[in-house]
């Protein structure tokens, strides 16, 4: 029965990661388009979602531990590819396991990307601001300091005065 649970939470935190990977494509879609207002909101989404994926790891969690205590297993690491070593090969359970943590595990390294992709992008924009800002507002050093680029003008009359 806690391997059941071990197999619903794990594909309610494939739900929630794949709904959090959606929102992140489409923060990088925001990002590229200079719009903060729907970044705002999708920044809200995302950290709903997280509290709902930290309840279900929580879960998750819980049940491993009850499944190593039933099994007696002691002084292990209490995860679930230790797990997967433990259990039968022709058990279904087994399968359906592995079937998962590879999905979760695949499904996490590409949300790790696209978050690395949308740090990147975040940091060219403040990039672009900032050399956006230092180019309208010249530095005051420029402004105070510094010789006279101008040479004095040579003053030449409208008329000839030499006719």
């Amino acid at each position: 029965m806690v391997s059941h649970t071990i197999i619903v939470t794990l594909r309610t935190l494939i739900k929630l990661y794949t709904h959090l990977l959606q929102v992140s494509k489409q923060k990088t879609e925001v990002i590229k388009d200079y719009q903060l207002e729907p970044l705002e909101e999708l920044l809200v989404t995302e950290r709903k979602l997280i509290q709902q994926i930290d309840k279900a790891e929580s879960k998750r969690y819980q049940a491993v531990e009850a499944w190593f205590d039933s099994n007696e297993s002691s002084g292990t690491k209490r995860t679930i590819t230790v797990m997967l070593e433990k259990l039968a090969a022709d058990d279904s359970i087994k399968s359906e396991l592995e079937r998962l943590s590879t999905q979760l595990r695949d499904l996490l390294t590409e949300l790790k990307k696209q978050e690395e992709l949308n740090q990147q992008l975040l940091v060219q924009s403040l990039q672009f601001v900032h050399l956006s800002l230092n180019m309208m507002n010249p530095s005051m050093e420029q402004i105070n300091y510094g010789q006279n680029d101008t040479s004095p003008l040579l003053k030449r009359s409208v008329f000839d005065s030499k006719a």
